[in-house]
């Protein structure tokens, strides 16, 4: 039985389908390929629709990041899920950037609490991710791909 995916998953997918290593067999290439450009068809097709689904998904990610970072702050046992866990950042990221203005903006209020968090129990890390998928995620942008959990987030810095 097949499983739909959320958006949010395929945003992924078709980041990943982009960045595809050169070494695969190119009829692998050619797939890829086509699938993206039936993708960017969709997406034209049904540009409301997937604004609306994207708006219905945001918060659902938001709150599974939020859970993961109050978690991060109890346990420091969480960080090691980080990469994993992050998942969430990159696609309500995905998300906002489908998102017109005003509901990007009402969201981006929503995140920078979380993000100044981050920030300040993180450190600097190679990129979470595998490397392969760093083209598709850059550090101005994707900034949470290139940290890890330095301390518990609740804790009191030094």
């Amino acid at each position: 039985m097949a499983q739909d995916l959320s958006l949010g998953a395929l945003l992924l997918a078709a980041d990943t389908l982009s960045y595809l290593p050169e070494d695969l067999v190119p009829r692998l290439h050619a797939r890829a390929d086509e699938s993206l450009r039936q993708w960017q068809d969709e997406r034209a097709r049904q540009a409301a629709a997937i604004r609306a689904k994207a708006t219905r998904e945001l918060p659902h990610r938001l709150n599974l990041w939020r859970a993961y970072l109050e978690d991060l702050a109890e346990k420091a046992a969480e960080a090691p899920a980080y990469a994993s866990e992050v998942r969430h950042r990159v696609i309500m990221e995905r998300l906002m950037e489908l998102l017109e203005d005003v509901p990007a903006e009402v969201a981006r209020r929503h995140v920078l609490p979380l993000d100044d968090r981050l920030r300040q129990r993180a450190e600097p890390a190679p990129f979470v991710w595998a490397p392969a998928l760093a083209g598709a995620y850059p550090p101005a942008s994707y900034w949470f791909l290139y940290l890890r959990p330095a301390l518990p987030l609740g804790a009191p810095s030094a």
